[in-house]
């Protein structure tokens, strides 16, 4: 009677896993069943990614769960084991048991090479950092479209990623690295006067001054760090050329006697031009960071939003930083 009651209960909580994990548990591997998990994501994920490693991975789980499971059954487990180790790390608990059990397990199954189908994995997290930062390399010596490189979500919906966010951020400047040189702004940035090539530097070449800077750290994995020193160093010498160019416009501009341009306020006329208007219609607090450049401004902003402030930002510049965004 008492098993027939957690039956029902397990069918309750987990579908048609309930007999398997029963089953698991009658055997005395109870301990196991949250872990395989997220074993049983990565090897019934749909796609056909790893196929070859994970049908075979799938047999040699008969070792675990005589009988095989049904991939519906299978994905009811995953959801709820899933469910269950994510409660596990946020509740701070540093051991990450389930986690290594679970990397244990796919490690016994041989299939480890396909933990980047799971979330939760560290295995898996790096091998999507490996396979984003190959990508951006390949977009940006053109063996792919821009648009077919993804966004860097892979790398920073993952719970390894929460722990290790500067790695997930320098990702992200990968991706934006890699569509940059693979557009046409890294080989068409030809303004033809100084006030357009501020502007663009403002909307454009700052962001890719970031991404720049962010990926000079590096990273501790051989292949991600490889990856990111080729994409800078393809950035450099593009932005090189650019930097000889603005620098001749600025003199020339310089030349003609500076005159006022158009979409570009003066320092000297930010607070005549931008300050005193806002502050006629509200209190305003002046902060001046000396010497800060644009695309360190675009980080401190960025981050600033992030944390629930606004803003102003004309129209134009604003469709020009999402689409660098990424």
């Amino acid at each position: 009677e008492v098993r027939g009651g957690l039956r029902r209960r397990l069918t309750d909580a987990l579908g048609p896993a309930a007999s398997a994990v029963l089953d698991l548990i009658e055997r005395g591997a109870g301990a196991d069943a949250v872990p395989l998990g997220a074993v049983l994501r990565v090897l019934y994920a749909p796609g056909d990614d790893d196929v070859e490693v994970r049908v075979a991975a799938r047999a040699r789980l008969e070792t675990l769960i005589p009988g095989g499971i049904h991939p519906s059954a299978a994905l009811a487990w995953a959801d709820v084991g899933e469910r269950l180790i994510r409660a596990e790390l946020q509740s701070g608990d540093e051991s990450r048991a389930s986690v290594q059990r679970a990397e244990q397990i796919l490690a016994e199954l041989r299939a480890s090479e396909a933990a980047h189908l799971s979330d939760l994995l560290e295995t898996g997290f790096e091998q999507r950092l490996a396979r984003l930062a190959e990508a951006a390399i390949r977009c940006a010596e053109g063996e792919v479209e821009a648009g077919a490189l993804a966004a860097p979500r892979g790398v920073e919906r993952p719970a390894p990623a929460r722990g290790q966010p500067q790695r997930a951020r320098a990702a992200r400047m990968a991706v934006r690295l890699g569509r940059w040189l693979a557009g046409p702004g890294a080989v068409d940035w030809a303004p033809e006067s100084f006030g357009a090539a501020a502007v663009g530097y403002t909307r454009e070449l700052s962001f890719v001054d970031w991404a720049r800077r962010t990926l000079w750290g590096g990273d501790r994995a051989p292949a991600v760090d490889d990856a990111y020193k080729r994409l800078t160093a393809q950035a450099d010498g593009v932005r090189a050329a650019s930097d000889k160019r603005f620098a001749g416009l600025l003199a020339g501009w310089l030349a003609a006697g500076a005159s006022p341009l158009e979409g570009v306020i003066l320092l000297e006329n930010v607070l005549d031009e931008v300050v005193a208007p806002l502050a006629r219609e509200q209190p305003l607090l002046l902060l001046v960071a000396d010497g800060m450049s644009v695309d360190i401004a675009n980080e401190l902003v960025n981050e600033l939003v992030r944390r629930g402030w606004a803003e102003l930002a004309p129209e134009e510049a604003e469709a020009s930083r999402t689409g660098l965004a990424c």
